[in-house]
């Protein structure tokens, strides 16, 4: 199964209402084709070979129609890999609006190293930040498929952030590796924020410089 599809299907319903608006452009211009015919349903047209230019169209949609709703079921229900580490990233935004440093550090690893500190020594510079209104929130969004090592044991993703404090403005692009901890999770190994335009391949990052 595509990880896309999973993940993000959000080029998917683009697609299916694409074909949908298609359809239904067509069935508007020939709604009236038929009028005084006597006609069968399209199951039955189907089954007699019978069917309609319409009625081609009102089986097209029913079709989109059940790929949609199995396509959402999918994004619902299947967790992936890529969603954990989203969903580790948002939780983090949400302990900086909440200024909860617990729980973002609860999706810090062990490992974390950023220009020579660690996740111990790296917590007293976000509690300092926070308390001092530096940083009161950073949204994120705008996430890229994660990309993972062969051994499937880290992952580096990138998505846009914008922090709001006192000594922050506008937005830019965040380059973040996550690692696989022994219990399974997902947590923040280190990370680069570039401006937006840039290329993080082969920029230079702003921080940490």
């Amino acid at each position: 199964m595509p990880s896309w599809l999973v993940d993000d299907p959000t080029d998917a319903y683009m697609v299916l209402g694409l074909l949908a608006l298609v359809l239904g452009i067509i069935w508007w211009f020939n709604r009236g084709e038929d009028f005084g015919k006597k006609k069968l349903g399209w199951l039955k047209g189907l089954m007699a070979r019978r069917l309609t230019l319409n009625q081609c169209c009102a089986m097209g949609l029913t079709l989109i129609g059940f790929l949609a709703v199995g396509i959402l079921a999918l994004y619902l229900f299947v967790d992936t890999d890529n969603k954990r580490i989203r969903r580790a990233i948002r939780e983090m935004s949400d302990g900086v609006k909440e200024d909860n440093v617990d729980k973002i550090f609860s999706h810090i690893s062990n490992q974390f190293r950023l220009v020579g500190m660690t996740k111990e020594s790296f917590r007293p510079v976000v509690e300092s930040h926070r308390r001092n209104g530096d940083v009161t929130e950073v949204a994120a969004w705008g996430f890229e498929q994660a990309k993972f090592t062969e051994d499937k044991k880290e992952a580096t993703i990138e998505f846009m952030i914008k922090p709001k404090g006192s000594i922050t403005h506008g937005w830019f692009r965040c380059v973040a590796t996550f690692i696989r901890d022994p219990d399974g999770q997902w947590r923040l190994k280190t990370f680069s924020v570039f401006n937006p335009q840039d290329n993080p391949a082969t920029a230079t990052s702003i921080y940490p410089r």
